[in-house]
């Protein structure tokens, strides 16, 4: 036999156990209403069907169902990337100490990616220590051109002190003294014609003599014009044009300094572009070694403390969120982040209760909770320890229902068989009515805004009595005005031909909804859910001909609803709905059968739990339940 098929197995037995328990608390609770009845006939089958009113005091709970969790517990998930497989893994329940190898992954892959990296390490090295050498060699090069450009320039501007200070100034007295020599020479040459002149006259010299002191003083004038025309062109023309080349040169020499200054930061920095390309590039390579080393670390799963090892896929929520039908087994993929174990701390438990969202504005924190829970006999007591903030969907077959996760603390000394995922049942105790009249849950009836009950009326007629109603529980609801204290009402269904109104005509029979809204009604911060009416009471549904009822009836219900005549508890909204007897509170684990819905308005579409609608008879809490 599979785990599953044991796992139906035991829920069945469950189901069968919590009818039989449901059932006789119900012919308990019907004898015990015997001593308040009136039966108009003395007969047994009459007196359960009254209940005379009177002043009483009850609990107002809010019942939600959840599982067992460790109050302290460590997540341990998947730190692989992508998917893979577990290639082996220690048994469920195992006692393990730190460091202890929980799983071992798959590693075949990771350790191939290892090997391509490495060798691409090893060429991102290999380029970068080629990148640091050319920014080397650009430095260098850059200096050398640019101590070469200096020098020229230097040169340049030597050239041209010493053409200004030097060259200059020599010309400058060479040409003086040109002209200082050319009009000594004119004089020489003035006073020897003068004189030849005079010995000519005189017969000393012959003409010819005289004609070349001439030649002489006329070309003595001829070098003294000359030597001051060459300081005037040297003055006005060579030494501006020399100035001009010299100054030319200087400039050259700076240009080609600062032309070559962008040239070699343009060649260093391109050379130092490639190297910080090639340096992130190395540095990115040897980050992804390290994380895939890293990973195959990761594919070892190893114990972070001392503890219990629970399966991830074992705990209620997260099996639904992982499948319960894809369990953690060896072969089995899992995907990064995934929680694979939990190693829950058993010594302080907690009750992981789900609630649904129209009830929340009744909860506080440390609020009394009763804790059922299926492994043990009795009941714990515990406190609402935290509320969620965050409501959690019903997932895509749900999609509406939005329900908070209430945490309750258990007593530590609670019992130290206790095991996170066990499933349980707490009753919230969110209120108190105090000496308060009060009627049976299932006595109150519904048409649109209008509560009534059923009263007696002349021989063995009924007629309807309007009823203002306050907070409710799973039994009872508050009659703030409508009816006094020893007054009678019906607790079943009315037969056709024995309602009358105010006329005293017989009216046809209508059933309609008992109850509905009337936690919210009265006080929707006291609200609480509605009991199951007697056995044998119709359902009374809002939306549509329901089948099953007696002729001229129109019952109103939701769609989707599921047959029976059970009890729906705890229920306040959703589109499944039973028949039968009452439908309200149902908890969120689908378990309860149908029956009347006085637990509050409920719109369209939303359901506290999952779609499973309950079935079954009387008023049991535990029907049959419908996948």
């Amino acid at each position: 036999m599979t785990d599953q098929a044991k796992k139906r197995l035991t829920h069945l037995a469950l189901g069968a156990a919590a009818v039989l328990v449901v059932l006789a608390g119900w012919a308990l609770f019907s004898f015990s209403n015997t001593s308040s009845a009136a039966p108009s006939s003395g007969r047994s089958a009459q007196a359960v069907e009254w209940y005379t009113i009177k002043p009483i005091s009850f609990d107002v709970t809010v019942l939600a169902s959840g599982e067992l969790e460790a109050r302290n517990q460590i997540e341990i998930k998947c730190k692989v990337t992508g998917q893979t497989a577990i290639i082996s893994l220690v048994d469920e329940g195992t006692r393990v100490k730190a460091g202890d190898v929980l799983a071992k992954l798959d590693d075949k892959a990771i350790k191939s990616s290892i090997e391509d990296e490495d060798l691409r390490v090893v060429q991102a090295r290999a380029d970068k220590s080629a990148a640091d050498t050319n920014v080397e060699l650009a430095r260098q090069d850059a200096a050398s051109a640019q101590r070469d450009a200096e020098v020229e320039v230097k040169l340049a501007k030597l050239a041209m002190e010493k053409w200004r200070n030097g060259d200059v100034v020599q010309k400058q007295r060479e040409l003086k003294l040109s002209v200082e020599r050319a009009q000594r020479k004119l004089e020489i040459a003035n006073r020897e014609l003068k004189l030849d002149q005079q010995l000519w006259e005189q017969n000393f010299i012959s003409q010819n003599d005289l004609k070349n002191s001439e030649l002489a003083q006329i070309e003595a004038e001829d070098a003294l014009v000359t030597a001051k025309q060459n300081v005037e062109i040297y003055n006005t023309y060579t030494h501006e044009q020399e100035m001009q080349e010299k100054t030319n040169v200087v400039n050259q020499a700076e240009s080609w300094l600062v032309r070559t200054i962008s040239q070699n930061e343009l060649k260093l920095s391109k050379e130092l572009a490639d190297q910080e390309s090639k340096t992130r590039t190395l540095q990115m390579r040897e980050d992804h070694l390290a994380e895939l080393k890293e990973e195959l670390a990761n594919t070892t799963v190893l114990a972070p403390s001392d503890g219990m090892v629970v399966y991830a896929t074992s705990v209620g929520r997260d099996s639904r969120r992982s499948g319960s039908d894809n369990p953690i087994t060896q072969g089995r993929s899992v995907r990064y982040d995934e929680t694979i174990f939990l190693l829950p701390d058993t010594s302080q438990m907690v009750a992981t209760l789900r609630v649904h969202e129209s009830l929340m504005p009744q909860i506080r924190l440390d609020q009394r909770v009763t804790v059922s829970i299926d492994a043990r006999a009795e009941p714990i007591e515990g406190r609402v320890l935290s509320i969620g903030v965050m409501a959690e969907t019903g997932g895509w077959f749900n999609p509406q229902l939005r329900e908070y996760l209430v945490r309750v603390a258990l007593p530590q000394e609670a019992d130290s068989a206790l095991k996170p995922a066990m499933r349980c049942k707490g009753t919230i105790f969110v209120g108190r009515v105090t000496n308060a009249l009060a009627v049976p849950i299932q006595a109150v009836n519904t048409e649109g805004n209008r509560r009534f009950v059923y009263v007696p009326a002349d021989g063995s007629h009924i007629k309807r009595q309007d009823v203002t109603i306050g907070r409710s529980s799973e039994t009872y609801v508050e009659i703030s005005s409508g009816l006094d204290e020893g007054a009678r009402v019906l607790l079943r269904n009315p037969k056709p031909g024995e309602v009358i109104n105010e006329r005293g005509q017989v009216e046809e029979t209508t059933t309609t909804e008992p109850a509905e809204g009337a936690a919210q009604e009265a006080d929707s911060t006291n609200a609480a859910p509605n009991p199951a009416p007697p056995a044998g009471a119709g359902p009374m549904m809002p939306g549509g001909n329901q089948p099953g009822t007696p002729a001229g009836e129109q019952r109103q219900r939701p769609p989707g609803s599921g047959g029976g005549g059970g009890e729906f508890r705890q229920r306040p909204s959703g589109p499944g709905s039973g028949s039968g007897g009452g439908f309200r509170q149902r908890p969120s684990d689908g378990s309860d059968g149908g029956g009347n819905f006085a637990g509050g308005d409920r719109p369209r579409g939303q359901r506290p739990s999952d779609e499973n609608t309950g079935s079954g008879g009387g008023q049991s809490s535990g029907g049959s339940q419908n996948p």
